[in-house]
């Protein structure tokens, strides 16, 4: 069987198993936006990592409700149901169970970048908020969880675990995004062209539109994953934790990068410092292009009034469930003037899908109901 056969074998398998594991909701009465059941492991609408076309109305997103409680419930806190298990599709895709061999470990600690700057008293009563939540999760859940947060008025800076190297899933795709918008702002690359693979890779969070797009891009994928890794450079970042778009690394390495990484890389990206003030918009535009389904950490618990621009990682690992979201929120503030903040929230090793996702919800909470109290909200 060609590598690409074992691929689309292994996430059709995934998918069925995700499927399975939805059923009790489904049968319960939840639904997704427009009656189609999403199911998936990193995923959205588009064509199958074979090639061929999606199915009409299956996005394969994950199997959770796209709102979160604003409390963790006991199902946070009790251990993982059994669950059947499927083959491993490899580093930064579903490997529930323990590889054969030593699992990929994560890399030494590299960061060293400033866990807090110009925080002003009330930005770091909320990062001990949050970093009072994460150490209690920990304990309870083996959740390992990190957060950055960036005023990005004042550029004042809190972060919690913010230096420690974090399995990635899908969030690493912001870069070949970053990668592909040089190419446009450079006069090599067509939005019009490559419109429906980002909306499919980057907003429904689907691996195959990714490689696509890099390819439609670049002419070919390692040029195009060498481009992002050479814009990570730029950016300050190790260009080597991009191994690979995920489901296409030799399940050997996971990617990793930091929440502090991600939060230099949004904020630098918000004050047009990657691009000018065209391709800055065009690239927040496309972040906030989300499918509805994937809507449920950064923005899950957030009020009609926030706008999210951001980029979703999920997958389920040998240890347990990754879940991360990378974004930035803007709103209207009580000066009648657009407010701004970045937030970064990665999680590793949660018991459970719920488990990972809804304590990002809780957290987003938290920073919205710091920013708000600051800046006020327009009525």
């Amino acid at each position: 069987m060609s590598a690409l056969g074992g691929v689309q074998r292994r996430w059709w398998l995934w998918a069925g198993l995700v499927a399975l594991v939805a059923a009790p909701a489904l049968l319960a009465g939840d639904r997704w936006p427009g009656g189609a059941v999403e199911v998936g492991g990193g995923g959205g609408t588009g064509s199958l990592p074979g090639g061929g076309p999606a199915a009409a109305g299956v996005r394969p997103t994950p199997p959770v409700q796209p709102t979160a409680t604003p409390v963790a419930t006991a199902e946070a806190t009790a251990p993982p149901s059994p669950t059947p298990q499927p083959l491993a599709l490899g580093p930064d895709g579903p490997t529930p169970s323990v590889p054969e061999g030593p699992p990929p470990g994560p890399p030494p600690a590299w960061g060293d970048l400033p866990e807090t700057v110009d925080a002003p008293p009330a930005l770091l009563a909320l990062r001990d908020r949050l970093a009072a939540a994460i150490d209690d999760y920990r304990q309870r859940t083996g959740t390992e969880a990190a957060i950055a947060v960036v005023d990005l008025q004042t550029g004042g800076l809190v972060s919690v675990n913010g230096n420690r190297p974090q399995r990635t899933g899908c969030t690493i795709n912001l870069f070949a995004l970053l990668a592909v918008v040089s190419e446009m702002a450079a006069g090599r690359a067509y939005p019009d062209v490559l419109a429906p693979s980002i909306r499919l890779g980057i907003g429904g969070s689907y691996p195959p539109e990714v490689k696509r797009m890099l390819e439609l891009a670049f002419g070919n994928y390692g040029r195009g994953l060498q481009r992002a890794r050479e814009l990570m450079s730029s950016l300050g970042i190790d260009p080597t934790r991009f191994n690979h778009v995920p489901y296409y690394g030799n399940s050997t390495r996971n990617n990793y990068l930091t929440a502090l990484e991600l939060a230099t890389t949004l904020t630098r990206l918000y004050r047009g410092e990657v691009f000018d003030d065209r391709w800055s918009a065009y690239t927040l535009a496309r972040l906030r292009e989300v499918n509805p389904g994937l809507n449920y950490i950064i923005p899950g618990q957030l009020p009609r009034q926030a706008t999210v621009a951001h980029k979703i990682g999920y997958h389920w690992d040998w240890d347990g469930w990754v879940n991360n979201d990378a974004g930035i929120v803007t709103f209207v503030g009580a000066d009648g003037r657009a407010k701004a903040y970045v937030v970064v929230y990665m999680s590793e090793k949660a018991p459970s899908e719920y488990a990972g996702y809804s304590f990002g919800a809780r957290l987003s909470r938290l920073v919205w109901d710091h920013f708000v109290a600051e800046y006020g909200l327009a009525r």
